[in-house]
């Protein structure tokens, strides 16, 4: 509703935020654990947010 468009600019901001911080460490980390294990663990921490797209993207009954 009224607040559509300051919850919106603030995930976003949220969004950024988490992808600049996660792509400063990535270095670090890479350097420390090698690339193969550094795949193989965001791979893990993305399977529950891929895990939810289909509740999330679910089909909605047309109107009309």
């Amino acid at each position: 509703g009224a607040q559509a468009a300051t919850r919106f600019a603030f995930l976003t901001a949220i969004v950024g935020l988490t992808r600049t911080l996660s792509g400063a460490i990535s270095g670090f980390a890479v350097a420390d654990m090698g690339y193969a294990a550094w795949f193989a663990l965001t791979f893990l921490l993305a399977l529950p947010a891929l895990a939810i797209v289909p509740v999330v993207t679910r089909p909605t009954a047309a109107t009309g």
